[in-house]
Parts: C-alpha cells; structure tokens; sequence
C-alpha cells in the first residue's frame, strides 16, 4: 500500500507528463495553423479562390468568385449605358455602391440589386447555354471575331490609361479576372444571347391567328396621335383666391394658344412662347388614354387640327389632335441623307439666311447624286459618307417598317404619300434636338403595321413562356467563398 508521500510524488510525475502532452500538443497544432494560414495565402495568391474554386452553382455548373464579379460588372454597365449622362440621377458613381440605397427597392443598397439581377442574368445565360450545347448550336466565325475585337479594345483602353491589361481587366471586370475568364464568360454570354435571338425568331404564326390576337387585343395597339400640354393652375399658396387666379391665367393661356394656332408646328411655337416649354406629342394606345379627355380623342368626329381644353381642379390641359389609328396600313421603308441647320452666328437661333444655306447643300448633295447614277447604291454610299444622322448613317441612311407618327412631322408626311420605287424629296424636319433638311429616298412599303405589332407581341409573349419554363430548373446556390467577391 502507497504511503501519503510515494502517492504525492506519483501524482507529479503525472501532472509533469501531462503537461509534456499538452505542450506537445499545442505545438502540434501550432505547427498546423500556421500551416492552414501559409496554404490559405498561397491558395490566394495563386487565385484558386477567385478563379479556380465555384462560389455560385447553377444546375451542373460552377462559376468562380471572378465570373461572378464578371456578371456583377456586366449588369452595372447595363445600367450605366442604359441611363448614360442621366446616371447621375440615380447613383452617385464616385461612392460605393453597397452605401446606397437603390432608388428601385429601398430595402436594397444597390450592389444588393446589382448582385440580384446578376444571379438573375447568371441563370438565365446558364439556361440557355445548356439549351444550345443541346441543340448543337455554334457561334458564326463573326461572332469570334467581335469577342477578338472587344478584347483588343480592352488592351488599348488599358495602354491608354497607364494600366497593365490584366490589372485594367480586373479594375473593369471585378478582381480575379484575367483575359481566359473574360473571353470564357464573353463567349459564354454570346453564345446565349444569339441562340435566345435565334429561339425568339423561331415563333412564327399564320395571318388568321394573328388577326384573331390583334383583335382580342385591339385596345392595347389600336391609337391616338396628339399633342398636349399641362398648364397648372394650383396657385403657389395653395388659397383659394391664389387658385382662382392661377386658374384664370391657366385657361386664359389655353385660350390663347387654341385660338391663335391653324397647324401642329403653330400650336408647339405658341406653347413654347408663352411658357419656355414645348408640348409633347404622344402617339398613345387606346387602353392607356387619360379618361379626363379620352372621350373626346376617340371620336370619331373628330379630324386633324381639332384642339380642346380641359379643366381640371388644378390645371388644365390644351390638346391637338393628329389621328387615330387602327394600324391597318403598309409601314415603309426609306433611305435619307440629313443636314442640319448650323447656328453660324451663335446666337441660340436658326435664321432664314442660316436655313438657305442649308437647303443649297442638300441641293448639292441631290445634284451630286443624280450625276453619279442615281441609284439606290450610289445613295446609300453618300449617307455613309455625307449624312448627320449618326443613328442611320453606317446604315447607308436606311429606315425600315416606319410608321405613322414615329418621324417628325414633315418626314412622315413624305413617308406616307402615295410613292413608288425611287421617289424621292427634300423635306425639312425639326424638333427639340434638330433643325435640318433630308434628302429622302423611298425604297418601298412593308408589312401592314397592324400584323407587325401583333407578330411582334405574341412572338415574345411566346418566348416569355418558353424561357421561364427553361428557367425555372435552374437556381443559383451560393456558398461562402462569394464574400470574396466584389461589393459584398
């Protein structure tokens, strides 16, 4: 039997080795944290995390933090070229975006929203990619050639800023980006946008079914052309005496302008005269008319140059009428050459003098054309080379399926007279950003505008269903390594 002092000393020995294992032990996992943090910086110096391991998955697919951050990028520069110089408006793009609220939901900063509808756009290009590698669908060599093109401009964005190409990528695309994971997710995104044309395309209806919807829907496509304007008449202290007179002044105004306009351009000039503002001209369909006056544009008394005023308890409206429309005419196609109105004098005016000058040089440019031929060719090579119109020009000057209404006034006045083949016209046009003449050339009629709305509209209400079924099977799952991603 151990006396009390052998069992002191055994109880030592065994404090002793136990504190040998526990040193032992802390050193072991000593050792293996600073192991796991060695492996843990190389992991990310090598860009495993970023561009190698998935941090969303969509059906079978993984996509890295990198082609996350490519999305992401993509959906804010949606956004940014959409609203252009007006982005302002709505972001400040000096700030980060994950400290602002996003005006669309307040509940979300908008790099909450930038992030959602990247995951949106990132099961959408999923889907439809899978669908295309189905379906044996390939890129057109050209379709190659724009990504090419695309990245060769990258590279010379890159030089002209001082930036290296890969560091220029990932200040443009979102960190771990390199030129493989761009052209990867280019040609990915490509492949899905062209094959979503191609489907979209696909959908085609015979002239029965197609009549048949446009008259079940005839109140969305059916339209008024008009132009209003809203004089207000609240008054600025909200009195009943300060809206009396506000009123007063508001239907005075109105008066004025409907009694002393006979034509569309004598109604806008007066409104503009009289408040620094010009009236809106709207082509609008039946179903979205304002009850307050839609009574009176939908009768069928009524004609070009009618003009109404309606009261209301604030204001008053003036209106124009133009036309109404059951879409059932041919649309057409026309090439033009335009050259504007220069103010030479500066004086925030186009004078008579100025106009002249003007309609001598698209004289010049119709006697140039005739002299060499005087074909649709020959006229299609000098808008690319002569015209101010920078939305056609690379076009050749060409606009095709035009409408009623769409142009300014005296353009669409030209459209829709009786023509054939090769008729031309010098027209003068104006609005708020323009002031110039068009040498126009008419190059025949289209469909009937009433079959192009209608085809158009239930083409996509077709593909609408097609897609969200696609869509539907398909969910992005995001695990941990996405707070390596940018703005999160």
């Amino acid at each position: 039997m151990e006396s009390s002092r052998q069992i002191r000393k055994r109880q030592e020995r065994e404090i002793q080795e136990h504190k040998k294992r526990g040193d032992k032990l802390i050193y072991i996992v000593s050792i293996i944290v600073v192991v796991l943090v060695v492996l843990l910086a190389v992991v990310q110096y090598s860009g495993l995390i970023t561009r190698v391991l998935p941090a969303v998955r969509v059906g079978n697919t993984g996509y890295s933090v990198s082609n996350a951050n490519f999305f992401y990028r993509n959906t804010y520069a949606s956004f940014y070229n959409t609203y252009g110089d007006s982005v302002g408006a709505y972001l400040d793009p000096s700030r980060p975006l994950s400290a602002q609220p996003s005006i669309f939901d307040y509940s979300m900063t908008w790099a909450q929203y930038f992030w959602q509808e990247a995951m949106t756009q990132i099961k959408q290009v999923t889907a439809l990619y899978d669908a295309a590698m189905a379906d044996g669908f390939k890129l057109r060599a050209e379709d190659n050639e724009w990504i090419v093109s695309w990245l060769d401009g990258m590279k010379g964005a890159a030089k002209d800023t001082g930036y290296s190409y890969s560091r220029y990528l990932n200040l443009y695309y979102g960190e771990g980006n390199s030129e493989k994971t761009v052209r990867a997710m280019m040609t990915k995104s490509l492949v899905a946008d062209r094959y979503m044309a191609e489907k979209l395309e696909s959908f085609t209806f015979d002239e029965e079914e197609l009549a048949r919807y446009y008259d079940e829907n005839r109140e969305k496509y059916d339209s008024v052309a008009y132009i209003y304007y809203w004089i207000d008449g609240a008054g600025e202290d909200g009195s009943d005496e300060s809206r009396e007179t506000a009123m007063a002044d508001a239907l005075g105004m109105a008066g004025t302008i409907t009694g002393s306009s006979s034509s569309r351009e004598d109604f806008r000039q007066l409104v503009q005269l009289l408040t620094g503002e010009m009236p809106a001209t709207t082509v609008t369909p039946l179903r979205d008319l304002n009850p307050a006056y839609a009574g009176w544009l939908t009768d069928g008394a009524r004609k070009e140059g009618d003009m109404e005023v309606f009261e209301q308890s604030d204001g008053c409206f003036v209106l124009y009428f133009i036309d109404s429309t059951d879409n059932h005419y041919n649309t057409v196609s026309v090439r033009h050459i335009l050259i504007t109105v220069k103010d030479t004098d500066g004086d925030g005016v186009y004078s008579k003098e100025e106009a002249d000058e003007t309609r001598l040089a698209i004289q010049d440019v119709y006697d140039a054309w005739m002299e060499a031929g005087g074909d649709e060719e020959t006229f299609s090579d000098m808008a690319r080379n002569l015209s101010e119109d920078f939305g056609s020009k690379e076009n050749g000057g060409l606009y095709e399926g035009i409408f009623k209404n769409q142009m300014v006034d005296e353009f669409d006045a030209f459209c829709f007279q009786p023509h054939q083949y090769g008729d031309t016209g010098i027209v003068y046009g104006s609005n708020e950003y323009y002031a110039g003449y068009h040498l126009i050339f008419f190059s025949g009629e289209g469909d009937p505008y009433w079959k192009t709305l209608a085809e158009n509209a239930k083409r996509e209400e077709d593909f609408t269903d097609w897609m969200g079924n696609l869509v539907s099977g398909y969910e992005a799952k995001e695990n941990f390594l996405m707070r390596y991603a940018i703005d999160r």
